[in-house]
């Protein structure tokens, strides 16, 4: 996926209005994509992956696509 910028990060909490788990569920909406760059997943998928038993799964996703994209240092340096 394209590195997190500030705008995909206020985009993302617009949708999830402070809610964590909807913050997760919608990072992977907006960034997951595959090898060729389309997305794996749009909002008509939010109650799936809302549902999903392993919430844990889509919590290290997330982290692993932040933690690659050096999105904190990111943030640390703007």
């Amino acid at each position: 996926s394209e590195p997190f910028t500030l705008a995909d990060l206020k985009k993302i909490n617009r949708y999830a209005k402070g809610d964590q788990v909807e913050t997760i569920v919608y990072t992977v909406i907006f960034k997951a994509v595959d090898k060729n760059g389309d997305f794996l997943f749009d909002l008509e998928d939010k109650q799936y992956l809302m549902s999903s038993e392993d919430s844990d799964l889509l919590s290290t996703i997330v982290q692993k696509m932040n933690d690659s994209e050096g999105f904190e240092e990111k943030i640390k340096n703007s």
